[in-house]
């Protein structure tokens, strides 16, 4: 079949946790015998596009650009400068309208009448929409095309979970819902948030799936002789308090065992911190194993969030052991943990003692990091049999098809 993916964010190099799903799903989609296309709206995340990378990985045929024309931008710009006053106004009355965005809000003027000229020169069979915000491009394929969300996040009152000015976009939950009735079916990235969008929708359709991260086994560590520790992070607010609850509360605690120790951060969310003599930062790396291979211990102090943390999946696919706060393993199931020490959130002195303890044992190390990749590998073999399902494929065959 032909699969088109449309997507906001770019996703080569896949610097962040979006983008490396993104990425990934398409190429798990490759790999059950489809034919991609990567169709990407022009948006705020578009400066700096790599598009030679891009067309590496998708082909000079099968990466798209949409631009908006001069009047396009003057009322896309129009039209946010409407929303972002009204939500000024609201904030200055105390009103919930003060932190609620426009279903529609990033969608571009105009994007519709170009999906549509796509559908008549391509035919795609299945249109895949990154975020919600982004389901009005479903509108434009017939109802012969099969349309599918992935929701990456629920965005249903963002603004009271996050804090009201670190919450990125939110939506009233009837908003999100109709966003969700524009496709056949919608992504959860795990069962929990499932569940939610059921009873958010309330009704037979939309189909829900449950559809999480496919992770990249190719970069396995085989060295299990650094005693230090890996936080690796884009600069998400929850991002950035775990990892100042880390180096703040945790970090001395470590140190004072264990005076050589070094916490090496990768990511964007190095420059969200300042200095410290017992940290490392790596800045931007070219794939998450380059980080593991400097440490051999994830953390992940994860005290807010939804949905299932990536940085979790990213240890276990590289075969590192990951010591994890409650919040951290959300939305993991039991039997994807073998790798993984959980303690109680925001208890320093647990998380600390999980810490030195790994760092003072190689072998430990070693035996958790082999059983972090064997879940990662029966992880991905699910997530592979989810998506065959999704698409209308035989799981069996379509497994067979992408071994």
């Amino acid at each position: 079949m032909k699969i088109a993916f449309i997507s906001p964010i770019p996703v080569v190099p896949a610097f962040e946790g979006n983008s490396s799903r993104i990425l990934n799903l398409c190429r798990a989609v490759r790999a059950l015998g489809h034919d991609v296309y990567f169709i990407h709206p022009q948006s705020g995340s578009s400066s700096g596009l790599d598009r030679e990378g891009h067309i590496a990985e998708f082909g000079a045929d099968r990466f798209i650009v949409l631009v908006s024309s001069p009047l396009e931008k003057m009322l896309h710009f129009a039209k946010r400068t409407f929303w972002a006053m009204r939500r000024r106004i609201g904030r200055k009355l105390k009103s919930d309208m003060g932190f609620y965005f426009a279903l529609d809000e990033f969608y571009r003027i105009g994007f519709g009448r170009k999906y549509r000229a796509l559908q008549e020169q391509h035919g795609f069979d299945v249109v895949v929409c990154e975020y919600v915000f982004q389901s009005a491009a479903l509108e434009a394929f017939p109802a012969d095309v099969r349309k599918i969300l992935d929701t990456h996040d629920s965005f249903a009152d963002r603004h009271k979970l996050f804090g009201n000015d670190n919450y990125w976009y939110s939506l009233p939950s009837d908003e999100e819902v109709r966003g969700f009735t524009r496709a056949d079916a919608i992504v959860a990235i795990q069962q929990e948030e499932a569940d939610r969008f059921r009873r958010q929708i309330d009704q037979d359709d939309p189909e829900v799936a449950v559809v999480s991260h496919f992770l990249d086994l190719s970069h396995r560590v085989s060295d299990y002789t650094s005693a230090n520790a890996v936080f690796l992070g884009s600069s998400y607010v929850a991002n950035v308090r775990s990892l100042t609850f880390f180096i703040e509360s945790i970090l001395p605690k470590i140190v004072a065992e264990i005076p050589e120790f070094r916490l090496v951060v990768a990511g964007s969310i190095c420059k969200m911190i300042g200095d410290n003599p017992h940290v490392d930062k790596l800045g931007f790396v070219d794939h998450v194993a380059d980080a593991y291979k400097r440490a051999q211990i994830s953390v992940n102090p994860t005290l807010i969030g939804t949905g299932i943390n990536i940085k979790l999946l990213d240890a276990m696919s590289a075969g590192v052991p990951t010591v994890a706060s409650r919040t951290g393993l959300r939305g993991l199931p039991v039997c994807y943990r073998g790798g993984a020490v959980e303690v109680p959130d925001e208890d320093a002195g647990a998380f600390a003692r999980e810490v030195i303890n790994l760092s003072r044992n190689a072998h430990m190390r070693a035996e958790r990091g082999e059983a972090a990749y064997a879940a990662a590998q029966a992880w991905n073999a699910d997530q592979m049999s989810s998506l065959a399902r999704l698409l209308g494929d035989n799981p069996p065959q379509a497994l067979a098809a992408a071994q």
